[in-house]
């Protein structure tokens, strides 16, 4: 009786012994599997790590080449004065008509009902870039494709303007957007920046920078 009760008790022995066996081999294999996903996604990570510093560095250089353009461009910026007309062939001519420190910028012969653009943040104000654009194309010119215009202060601050176009014989502002220059007429374009007072009231130097065609002229304004 005391040898079967033996036999018995190490069967059970023999069947726990098997279980925690088995039990610690799968778990040796769980962690083994876990321990290879982790190296796998550190791996990732690494790679990751050099695409996101790669990608970094290119944009570095791309806004590298783009500040180098546009200094280059500055540099190389031909000269206007006031009533100079420039003429590109066959594109347009540009006057630049005058430059005007404002808080209102309002058509030249305005009538009852006009549109009109006023500064609303008193430390600003408008600094008014009127030029007249002579279309030389066979075909219309959308007005806002005429030119760009920039405003440069102190050789290093910028600011970009709005553009919209005289109409009715200057009674009244149009939506540069929808307005086209016919050929061989003149469209007046006033290009609008909003600048701190600072730009006005400083002695500094500031400088429009007007594109047309591609090419790109400089007035000084002070």
């Amino acid at each position: 009786m005391k040898i079967k009760n033996y036999l018995l008790f190490f069967l059970v022995l023999m069947i726990v012994l098997v279980g925690c066996s088995q039990q610690s081999s799968g778990d040796a294999n769980e962690i083994e599997a876990l321990n290879k996903q982790v190296e796998e996604l550190k791996n990732e990570n690494e790679e990751l790590k050099k695409e996101v510093e790669l990608l970094r560095g290119e944009k570095e250089q791309e806004v590298d080449a783009f500040n180098s353009v546009n200094n280059e461009n500055s540099d190389n910026a031909t000269p206007l004065a006031l009533l100079e007309t420039a003429i590109i062939e066959d594109k347009c001519e540009i006057t630049v008509k005058s430059t005007n420190f404002t808080n209102e910028v309002v058509p030249p012969n305005p009538t009852s009902y006009y549109l009109y653009y006023e500064v609303k943040n008193e430390g600003n104000i408008f600094l008014d870039v009127i030029i007249d654009y002579k279309n030389l194309e066979a075909t219309d010119k959308f007005a806002d494709e005429a030119c760009s215009v920039k405003i440069k202060y102190d050789d290093k601050y910028e600011y970009l303007s709005f553009s919209t176009i005289e109409e009715s014989g200057g009674s009244d502002f149009a939506y540069a957007n929808i307005t086209s220059i016919s050929p061989l007429t003149i469209g007046t374009l006033h290009y609008i920046a909003e600048v701190p007072l600072e730009v006005q009231n400083s002695d500094k130097s500031v400088v429009a920078l007007i594109t047309a065609q591609g090419k790109e002229y400089s007035i000084k304004i002070k």
